[in-house]
């Protein structure tokens, strides 16, 4: 990485225009709200477009400026008049061509975080209307995946997320609210978050311990799916063992929510099939709430297994409530995770993390330059 100090570096302030398809809850939202907190730090306004409005507007309001529209001829008018030192889409091939229109001179960059082939070749199509100046993935994961799909000759910058620590950060002294260990589960209720193995090894941990409750938080999801989750929930009948919140708690409240899990002596449980980076996890770890999580893709990047986090074979039920069992019972094993955990997301992934200062110093050397190649 190219070292400097960002605040005395820019000196004239930078304004960037950040587009993904959906407002909507979830990872690719609140990692770039709290990305905007951390630029604003040094100097970068960073405003945001979104083509649909999927209710995550709370994610940003009071964040960031933001606009909502899928119409050609104001998103021209948009990118014309507001004079964006750089212009980052993520996954949007939409506006390959809303961009070659708008006549646009200042660096593209394209920030890929689509983890399935046959989507990602999909959205990377028409991507030589535009000429990005370089590619943006969250890891070497995802790095592997679209160099694939794109000319050798682009550059494909690994940067991971960035969490907004002063609001990621841990609360002491927090009473207890349950009695019991918290197992928490939180995502969309969909196929590629794997909510049907979460409730098997619900089962298997019930057969071996009484000392847990878990808990399963779900956001705006499949109707398809979220029927489904009903029906198993009903047929299991476990309702004094699990609690379910469907978009009950505000992005706000997640540090409090991470906060409750680790003072009862919990865990945060994934059992997603694949992520392209995966802020739910440097979330959790910011608030000293330990995680258990599948040893694939890129979350084997941020989790060094018995260092920061615990890794197990998402094709093993039996793999995971050995995990699980391990970060419930050794509190001494568990401190020593706990606090290697939240070292790294201060170092890494916060405010003045190095991977927040290596994104700055893109955007910096993109502005300068002013290039597209």
């Amino acid at each position: 990485m190219n070292s400097f100090n960002a605040k005395n570096e820019i000196k004239k302030p930078s304004k960037i225009l950040v587009v993904w398809k959906n407002l909507k809850v979830g990872g690719i939202v609140g990692g770039w709200r709290s990305r905007s907190v951390a630029f604003s730090q040094y100097g970068i306004q960073t405003e945001f477009l979104f083509l649909y409005d999927k209710g995550g507007s709370r994610l940003i309001e009071g964040i960031a400026r933001y606009y909502v529209t899928n119409q050609r001829d104001k998103i021209v008018k948009l990118i014309q008049e507001n004079k964006y030192d750089c212009i980052f889409v993520i996954d949007s091939n939409e506006m390959y061509s809303i961009l070659a229109e708008s006549q646009y001179t200042g660096p593209i960059i394209i920030e890929s975080r689509i983890p399935y082939k046959l989507r990602l070749k999909k959205e990377l199509q028409g991507i030589k209307e535009i000429a990005p100046s370089a590619f943006i993935v969250a890891s070497e994961f995802q790095k592997s995946l679209v160099s694939k799909f794109i000319p050798g000759n682009l550059s494909i910058e690994v940067i991971p997320n960035t969490i907004d620590t002063g609001l990621f950060k841990p609360m002491n002294n927090m009473p207890r609210s349950s009695h019991k260990k918290i197992i928490a589960w939180i995502g969309r209720v969909s196929r590629g978050k794997n909510w049907r193995f979460f409730l098997e090894v619900v089962n298997e941990i019930l057969k071996i311990r009484d000392d847990v409750h878990f808990w399963l938080i779900t956001t705006r999801n499949s109707s398809i799916q979220l029927r489904l989750l009903k029906e198993k929930l009903e047929q299991m009948n476990i309702t004094n063992h699990l609690s379910w919140f469907h978009n009950h708690f505000d992005y706000s409240m997640m540090p409090e929510v991470y906060s409750q899990i680790a003072h009862s002596g919990g865990t945060l449980f994934s059992t997603t099939k694949r992520e392209s980076f995966g802020n739910i996890f440097i979330e959790a770890m910011g608030c000293n709430c330990p995680v258990v999580a599948p040893n694939h893709s890129a979350i084997q990047e941020i989790i060094s297994h018995g260092q920061n986090g615990l890794l197990y074979n998402l094709k093993s039920k039996e793999s995971a409530v050995q995990e699980l069992n391990k970060i419930l019972d050794n509190q001494v094993f568990r401190e020593s995770i706990v606090n290697t955990a939240l070292e790294d997301v201060q170092e890494k992934y916060g405010v003045t993390g190095i991977f927040t200062l290596k994104y700055v110093n893109l955007i910096k050397n993109k502005k300068q330059t002013g290039l597209k190649k």
